[in-house]
């Protein structure tokens, strides 16, 4: 019973961890949009188009995504077993 209560607490972790991180990733996204739009309008689009720059993702951004990943499948193979 102790080890199905753990596995749920796990799992429930998992979940509100993920749950958190999109909202945050949905928030920053808007705003870098808004920023964008903003520039380019102040800019006359002098800076180039808002949506091309803003779809790329920086190395930062995918360094960070890795130790996540990488905690995540470490989670995940502690329910397995």
């Amino acid at each position: 019973m102790s080890k199905e209560m753990m596995k749920a607490g796990i799992i429930d972790e998992i979940i509100q961890d993920t749950m958190e991180s999109m909202d945050d990733e949905e928030i920053e996204e808007e705003a870098d949009e808004e920023v964008n739009k903003v520039l380019f309008s102040i800019t006359n689009g002098l800076l180039g188009d808002p949506v091309a720059s803003a779809a790329l993702p920086t190395e930062a951004e995918e360094e960070e995504e890795e130790p996540e990943l990488d905690e995540m499948q470490r989670r995940l193979e502690a329910l397995k077993s």
